[in-house]
């Protein structure tokens, strides 16, 4: 079997035809990749196996020092969905939250491509993560909503209600630091929300009554 058609089983099984440095069944065929995306850059690859590489998504462009640090960064990222079944990177994590993001800002430009693209979606990479936040709030503030209803005020215990009450917590912290938008207070205020956890109590206890 010659060394294109080792890349067509690879890419039927992967769905793509990067081969990473970790694959020790297939070292030898990153080698021969490599030397066709140097033939590519010199002029020497001749048009037949050009087509045919094309055909299987080659990105030509995955040589070189760039291409290293992006591999390496998207191995830690597969790594990270592994350990925590999830793609999702907090800017503290070293290195790799500024990658992503970076990626996201080339994906909203156009110019991320579509190779890379395609290995980042497969891991789950939601390319606007705020909108997945804004979501989360907001049905956060309907079950906010619906405790109120049923209790009379906002201050949910954390005992009864761990996962609420952390993020009615979490509310007024991000008020305090300034972080929280007028357009969310306003939602909370609608409801009653007291900004202390101590005028909480009080609307706890007035609920109560």
């Amino acid at each position: 079997m010659d060394m294109l058609d080792s890349l067509r089983r690879h890419h039927a099984a992967n769905g793509h035809s990067y081969v990473w440095p970790d694959d020790a069944d297939a070292k030898r065929l990153r080698r021969w990749l490599a030397e066709q995306r140097a033939r590519k850059a010199a002029g020497t690859l001749d048009a037949e196996t050009t087509a045919a590489l094309e055909a299987l998504g080659v990105d030509w462009s995955a040589h070189g020092a760039q291409w290293e640090k992006w591999e390496r960064r998207y191995l830690e990222l597969r790594a990270h969905v592994a350990t925590h079944g999830n793609p999702n990177i907090s800017q503290l994590v070293r290195g790799l939250g500024p990658w992503l993001s970076a990626q996201r800002v080339m994906y909203r430009q156009g110019v991320l491509r579509d190779g890379r693209r395609v290995l980042l979606e497969r891991l789950g990479v939601d390319w606007n993560p705020q909108q997945r936040l804004d979501r989360r709030w907001a049905r956060k503030l309907r079950e906010l909503e619906v405790y109120r209803q049923k209790h009379g005020h906002c201050n949910v215990p954390r005992k009864t209600n761990p996962s609420l009450g952390i993020w009615v917590s979490a509310q007024r912290t991000a008020r305090s630091k300034g972080l929280l938008s007028p357009e969310r207070c306003q939602a909370l205020e609608a409801l009653g929300f007291a900004w202390s956890a101590r005028r909480g109590r009080t609307a706890e206890r007035a609920g109560a009554a």
